[in-house]
């Protein structure tokens, strides 16, 4: 991986990147009580100052999100990285966050999985 991003062609949009909420996270995305999501699905490209389309779980898109921190975390790191960028995030533990990923993944997450942490504001 060489770190380097393609250029968007002149002929065709910017095509964002989508990243999916669960639909009873949506209302607190859009009201910005949720400032943070952790991933395990991907989103390690993703730099600070991109925009990221949020969806429903059915692809709806309901908000664009400016990325303001990343980080790329073994799961138990990630609370203390969300706790330093004061974002809004519904944990109040390292176990709290990889609880909350283990209720939305099939593949069970553990302190040493490797996640991606974005901390965003709603646009």
């Amino acid at each position: 991986m060489s770190g380097r991003r393609r250029a968007p062609s002149q002929s065709q949009p910017e095509q964002r990147q989508q990243i999916k909420f669960a639909n009873e996270l949506v209302a607190s995305v859009i009201d910005g009580d949720k400032q943070a999501t952790v991933r395990y699905d991907g989103f390690e490209d993703v730099e600070v100052g991109d925009t990221l389309t949020a969806a429903t779980e059915d692809g709806s898109a309901f908000a664009d999100l400016k990325i303001r921190r990343t980080a790329v975390v073994d799961a138990v790191e990630a609370y203390q990285v969300l706790a330093m960028a004061d974002a809004g995030y519904d944990a109040e533990s390292p176990q709290g966050v990889i609880n909350n990923l283990n209720k939305h993944y099939e593949a069970r997450i553990r302190p040493s999985t490797t996640v991606t942490v974005l901390v965003f504001e709603v646009r």
